[in-house]
């Protein structure tokens, strides 16, 4: 009887047991179905423009194809960025920028500053109805702007117009002038090779009625002339100018870098000190407080801003390599 006993006793046990595994395995009601999780689709560090385009375009892909998901940003600063970015980083404009080219639907991202990491990096998320929010990892005390030595607190690009090579009109006349020379050799080049010389001249040319070139998608420049005069300084820092405001004894320097084999830096330095004048009336400062200097070259122009306190060093400009010109092709006898 005791054997018995212990018998009923050991399958009863063991079918609590396979009844509480069971239950524990199913999903929650009847009919009910188990909830897919949130997917990092892709994480990068630094990369060149179409690339990084590239990485964006596939994300909006993946949320095209998932309606009831939504798609999450978490952008990380490596720890050497400027001052300037601390609070807006370049990469979260980028994206924004991309995604409004792109016409994608803006609420169905969310973009996330997630804070500083010893590299830059990037996280693209997708969450599906119901699954976990993506959290910011792996991150690092956040820097501290200085407050009593010389640093670097801005960098731009400088263009005098975004509607062409923002640069061009800097450029000095023997560049100009070899360039128009290398273009004729090519023509003639060309001409030779397909015997186009009964081509029409230019007085030849059909004329062109008024307004066909709008019409066949030609660019039209509809800006107004205040606001072509402030895109041709948008490369000038506001945020450096209300920076330099509030350290009353502090002063700024303006470093700019360029080719200066290419470009006509004087003509180029002048430019930045009418940016500079618009930056002191901007910012509310005098002019004296801000100095432009060139250091040296660059492949292409960039201005760095840098903060002096009082008693402070005065920055150091550290030009880029110029690369090594390439040997000429021997001529053939």
């Amino acid at each position: 009887m005791k054997v018995f006993a212990r018998l009923l006793i050991a399958i009863a046990m063991f079918s609590a047991a396979f009844h509480a595994q069971h239950h524990h395995s199913d999903p929650e009601g009847p009919g009910a179905e188990k909830s897919e999780k949130t997917n990092l689709v892709d994480e990068f560090g630094s990369l060149g423009h179409c690339d990084l385009t590239s990485r964006f375009d596939n994300f909006f892909s993946e949320l095209s194809q998932r309606p009831d998901s939504v798609g999450y940003v978490l952008v990380y600063q490596s720890v050497e960025a400027l001052p300037a970015d601390y609070d807006a980083a370049p990469m979260e404009r980028m994206f924004r920028n991309h995604m409004a080219f792109r016409n994608f639907d803006s609420s169905r991202v969310i973009v996330v500053n997630a804070g500083f990491r010893s590299d830059l990096s990037t996280q693209l998320w997708i969450v599906p109805p119901g699954g976990e929010i993506p959290e910011a990892s792996d991150t690092v005390t956040a820097p501290v702007i200085p407050a009593d030595r010389t640093f670097l607190y801005d960098r731009s690009h400088v263009e005098s117009d975004e509607t062409e090579d923002g640069y061009s009109e800097f450029e000095l006349l023997s560049v100009k002038e070899k360039r128009a020379q290398e273009m004729a050799a090519a023509a003639a080049e060309v001409e030779a090779e397909t015997g186009s010389e009964d081509a029409p001249t230019v007085d030849e040319q059909p004329e062109i009625e008024a307004g066909a070139g709008e019409m066949d998608g030609e660019y039209v420049d509809t800006r107004t002339p205040e606001e072509i005069e402030a895109d041709k300084f948008s490369w000038v820092s506001d945020k450096f100018g209300k920076e330099l405001k509030s350290r009353k004894d502090s002063t700024g320097v303006l470093i700019l870098y360029a080719d200066d084999e290419t470009l006509d830096i004087a003509r180029l330095t002048d430019f930045i000190e009418q940016g500079k004048k618009r930056l002191s009336k901007s910012a509310g400062i005098t002019p004296d407080r801000l100095t432009v200097r060139f250091g040296g070259y660059h492949d292409y122009p960039i201005i760095d801003y840098w903060i002096v306190p009082l008693g402070g060093k005065e920055p150091v400009p550290t030009p880029a390599e110029r690369p090594v010109p390439e040997p000429e092709e021997a001529t053939e006898n």
